[in-house]
């Protein structure tokens, strides 16, 4: 088999691996399936060699990083103890002890500790009401129905973005989530999506949509010798910049992309976009914090501490119900998964950036 054609069936691999897991988002598949596409994907990257020393070389990088994902596809432990957090007890703390003692962080603990300090945005603090009741008690209800194609179609005008060789298919998400996926071995999007009736709905479309405009690399050969060298410590976070830009690109133009709103109210849609996203980003600094102070060994007592310090900051009546109040502000089963978005906000939506 020549060069082209292995590396050709290596991203059909990786291809078959992200359908997996946009089918696991969908609701049509579980987790464990995710988990089996995972390893055959290792399995094949295992399979082959190159003759070419950089290729073989970059294939032992990939490796590393496919075999290093359980970070990015999450702990399953911790992710059950965290569902269990209402019924919380003494066992349940000695279980969430034990689950951090078997978790090896030294691999991606020193990303997390980059943005471990990453301050607040000051626009998203002092707020009145909890955050997740801002964001969803300030969404504005649309008049009108826009279907995802009209929607892509109008923010690429604006964009000016133009890729005529693309494809985009849009399914809604049982779970009402967003997410999306791109293959490699064709021009080809997924994107799924939840409610696209409120201005929130929308914005986040236009993420998934910016998404889809990061630039592919001209060919497979140097995206596979290419991408390994481009991570930090061999560990993968997501890359948020494009969609962060869709979504400010939209946020400059929603009052004339987005329909008239439902309640007749003559709703500034920009302000309203603009806060929505420093409270979202201020959610993202508190939840890697958390997630920092867990995997670095600090006592559970302490996060309890340094949690309600914080979040006083972005709700100051905040009132504690529980010592372990902070688990619902971390990710501590996708410990990488706040880095993309902080990253992407630095550059995107930072005050210095209006």
């Amino acid at each position: 088999m020549n060069l082209s054609d292995t590396i050709q069936n290596f991203f059909r691999a990786n291809d078959s691996f992200l359908e997996m897991q946009f089918s696991y988002a969908l609701g049509e598949a579980d987790a464990k399936a995710v988990e089996s596409s995972n390893l055959d994907f290792i399995s094949h990257t295992k399979s082959i060699s190159f003759v070419d020393h950089d290729f073989e070389q970059a294939r032992l990088k990939w490796l590393e990083i496919l075999q290093g994902m359980n970070v990015n596809l999450g702990f399953a432990e911790l992710r059950t103890i965290i569902a269990d957090i209402g019924q919380m007890s003494d066992d349940g703390v000695a279980k969430l002890e034990n689950a951090r003692n078997g978790i090896d962080a030294t691999r991606f603990l020193p990303t997390i500790e980059s943005f471990a300090n990453t301050p607040f945005d000051i626009r998203g603090l002092g707020l009145s009401v909890p955050p997740e009741r801002w964001l969803v008690g300030n969404d504005v209800a649309l008049s009108v129905d826009v279907t995802p194609d009209e929607f892509k179609e109008k923010l690429f005008a604006h964009s000016r973005y133009s890729a005529p060789t693309h494809q985009w298919t849009f399914r809604k998400s049982k779970s009402g989530g967003f997410f999306m996926m791109s293959l490699h071995t064709r021009p080809v999007h997924f994107i799924g999506h939840g409610p696209i009736d409120t201005l929130f709905g929308l914005s986040t479309l236009a993420h998934e949509l910016g998404h889809s405009t990061t630039p592919r690399h001209d060919s497979l050969e140097s995206l596979f010798l290419e991408f390994p060298v481009s991570l930090k410590d061999d560990v993968l976070v997501s890359n948020e910049d494009d969609s962060y830009r869709y979504e400010r690109i939209f946020m400059e133009h929603a009052n004339t992309l987005a329909p008239r709103p439902l309640d007749g109210k003559g709703h500034d849609y920009s302000e309203k976009l603009a806060m929505r996203k420093a409270i979202q980003n201020n959610l993202h600094v508190l939840k890697n914090r958390m997630n920092f102070c867990f995997f670095s060994g600090m006592a559970l007592p302490e996060i309890s501490n340094q949690f309600q310090m914080l979040i006083k900051e972005i709700y100051p009546r905040y009132s504690k119900s529980s010592s372990l109040d902070w688990l619902k502000y971390s990710t501590l089963d996708q410990p990488l998964s706040r880095i993309g978005y902080l990253k992407a906000y630095q550059t995107v939506f930072s005050p210095n950036s209006f």
